[in-house]
C-alpha cells in the first residue's frame, strides 16, 4: 500500500472559515490537491500568476454566452462579434496586479487567433443552428445533496429544450478532442447539475452533453453526449458520497499537498506550498 503523505501543519479552520456551500469547482479541487483547495478557498492569499489558459477559456465562454443571448433576442451573431465579447472580457482584471502566465510559443495576440478560429469552428456547427428553445443562460442552481452537508452550488452554461427532451451543455476548451473515456471521466458533473436542475426538468427527459472547442491549428467544436447512468438511484448516492467524503476532509482540516506535473504545472500558490520550499 502506498503511503500517504502527512497532513501539512497548518491552523485548522473552524467550520465558519469554510465556504457557506459546495461546489463541483471545490470539489474536484480537494480532490485532486487538498493544500490547493486550502488557498483557493480559505486563506486566499495573493496569486503567484493567473494561468493563461484559465483566463482564455472563461473569455472564450464569455463569447458563447454572447451569442446564444443573441440569439435569444432574435439577433444573428457572427464570430467577429462573439471575438469582441471574448476581449471585453480578457481586457477584464479580476484580480489586479496579478500576472498572466503564458505557454511557451504563446501570448495574448496568438490566443486571440486561436480564440477566433474556435469561434468561427463553432458557428459552422449544427450546435449553432439548433432550432431548440433556449431555457437558460449561465442559469444558477442551489440546492442540498443531504441534511449533513451544505448546500451545493451549479451554474449550468446552457440550457435548451430540443425534440422532447431538456439539454444541459457544459463547454469545455481544450488541447485535443475529446474521446468517450474523457466524457466518462467528467460525466459527474454534469450528473450532478442534472440532479441539482430537476426543478426544471420535472419528468421531461434530460440529455447532458459537453460542447468541446479544441485549441488546435484548425478548431473543431464537438457536442459530447453523457452516457445515462445505469441507475440514477446509484449514481445520486455515489455522488452524495463524494461529497459527504469531501466535505469530512475539509472540515477535519486535511489540507496536504498533493504534488505532480499535472497538479504543480499551473498552480498560482506553487511558491507557498510545503511540498515546493
Amino acid at each position: 500500500m502506498i503511503a500517504q503523505p502527512p497532513p501539512v501543519s497548518v491552523s485548522l479552520p473552524q467550520v465558519s472559515s469554510l465556504p457557506d456551500h459546495l461546489s463541483w469547482s471545490q470539489v474536484s479541487t480537494m480532490r485532486a490537491c487538498p493544500q490547493k483547495f486550502f488557498y483557493s478557498y480559505i486563506a486566499r492569499p495573493p496569486k503567484d500568476f493567473i494561468a493563461s489558459s484559465m483566463k482564455f477559456g472563461s473569455a472564450v465562454h464569455t463569447g458563447l454566452e454572447h451569442f446564444f443571448r443573441s440569439r435569444m433576442e432574435g439577433a444573428k451573431v457572427d464570430h467577429q462579434a462573439m471575438l469582441e465579447a471574448y476581449q471585453n472580457a480578457w481586457r477584464q482584471e479580476d484580480e489586479p496586479g496579478v500576472p498572466i502566465r503564458f505557454n511557451k510559443n504563446e501570448d495574448e495576440a496568438t490566443l486571440q487567433s486561436t480564440a477566433e478560429g474556435m469561434f468561427k469552428a463553432f458557428l459552422q456547427s449544427p450546435m449553432a443552428e439548433t432550432s431548440g428553445e433556449i431555457i437558460g443562460i449561465e442559469e444558477s442552481f442551489r440546492s442540498p445533496l443531504s441534511d449533513d452537508l451544505p448546500e451545493v452550488v451549479a451554474r449550468v452554461d446552457l440550457i435548451y429544450a430540443h425534440g422532447g427532451s431538456i439539454h444541459l451543455v457544459d463547454f469545455k476548451t481544450s488541447r485535443s478532442r475529446w474521446n468517450p473515456a474523457r466524457v466518462a471521466e467528467a460525466a459527474d458533473q454534469l450528473r450532478l447539475y442534472e440532479i441539482l436542475s430537476s426543478d426544471i426538468s420535472g419528468d421531461t427527459p434530460v440529455e447532458l452533453h459537453f460542447g468541446v472547442l479544441t485549441k488546435a491549428k484548425k478548431p473543431v467544436f464537438e457536442l459530447c453526449a453523457v452516457p445515462p447512468p445505469e441507475s440514477h438511484v446509484t449514481n445520486a448516492l455515489h455522488i452524495c458520497d463524494t461529497f459527504r467524503q469531501l466535505y469530512s476532509a475539509m472540515t477535519a482540516g486535511n489540507f496536504y499537498p498533493a504534488p505532480s506535473p499535472q497538479n504543480c504545472a499551473t498552480c498560482p500558490f506553487k511558491s507557498r506550498c510545503p511540498a515546493h520550499q
